[in-house]
């Protein structure tokens, strides 16, 4: 379970893009030391005052990994300014049969880190190529990392940013 004094509440998301959100797989590169990643991330998609959004199941996946939600937000903060925990909710769950039907790449974790981007109206992060073909048809905004180093923006950044 995640952290009460970490969690925000869906409803202060809700409707806007509110930020970015990162699929398991980047956290676990970020963990294992890949500063690089972190730092290309930051610079290219210009994230430094980006909220960046942490969801449930892939805090549960990255403790199967052996890395502790404290573990995972402190590498995190190392390189995002606004890192959140957040609970995937029931709402999203309702999604994910559907999500399914609609995306046969999806697998269980991924369609519920799909719902949870969607609910929230961020952008996706991830390396997973079955994850992004689903994004793709789900029209969800999403950014494949292995490919940040060519010209790549996210249109209406500015949106994104973090009320100070």
């Amino acid at each position: 379970m995640m952290n009460d004094l970490a969690l925000k509440s869906l409803a202060e998301c809700r409707g806007t893009k509110n930020g970015v959100s990162l699929d398991t797989n980047v956290m676990k590169l970020i963990c294992d030391g890949n500063s690089n990643l972190a730092n290309a991330l930051t610079c290219r998609l210009n994230l430094h005052d980006v909220k960046v959004m942490v969801n449930s199941k892939s805090i549960e996946e990255m403790e199967k990994l052996g890395y502790g939600q404290d573990v995972v937000y402190h590498h995190l903060s190392k390189y995002f300014s606004h890192v959140e925990l957040m609970e995937i909710t029931r709402d999203m769950l309702l999604t994910v049969s559907e999500l399914r039907q609609k995306c046969p790449t999806l697998h269980s974790g991924d369609d519920e880190i799909l719902a949870f981007t969607i609910m929230t109206n961020s952008v996706l992060i991830t390396c997973d190529k079955g994850l992004l073909v689903a994004a793709k048809i789900q029209k969800v905004q999403s950014v494949n990392p292995n490919v940040i180093h060519t010209v790549y923006e996210i249109p209406n950044l500015n949106r994104m940013m973090v009320a100070n």
